[in-house]
């Protein structure tokens, strides 16, 4: 059996696994966050407000989705840091938000720099639950 390195494939395919996800997130309305080489935070916590915020709903233009995913991970290629690409459900308004975020290790500091950037809450992947700021 050949394994393959997900760092390894082509930009497109990664650009078109990131478009499922999303895609499937308007399905289920569950979340997601993902990586430049498709790897999902394992455990923390989550902050988001990093840029490339972006309000949708279901019916989102799927060309003008591409385009943006493009942009997207273009950025993210280009960054040093462990950030993720993700996206959520937000009931009270029933829309999709996209957005770049950080995963952070220690609480008190994801709590602080959601504040600090005027985050609603953030997401605790160990408890799989939203930490309201």
């Amino acid at each position: 059996m050949r394994v393959v390195k997900l760092s390894t494939l082509p930009q497109e395919t990664k650009n078109e696994v990131v478009k499922k996800q999303v895609l499937d997130m308007f399905r289920t309305k569950e979340g997601f966050s993902i990586g430049k080489d498709l790897n999902e935070p394992k455990s923390g916590y989550m902050v988001g407000g990093f840029g490339f915020h972006e309000v949708v709903n279901s019916e989102v233009d799927r060309k003008n989705l591409k385009t943006y995913i493009s942009e997207v991970m273009e950025f993210l290629n280009n960054q040093k840091n462990d950030l993720f690409f993700g996206g959520w459900y937000n009931e009270n308004n029933n829309t999709f938000e996209l957005e770049i975020s950080i995963n952070f290790k220690d609480k008190d500091s994801a709590i602080l720099t959601g504040q600090n950037f005027n985050e609603f809450a953030i997401w605790d992947i160990d408890n799989s639950k939203e930490i309201k700021l």
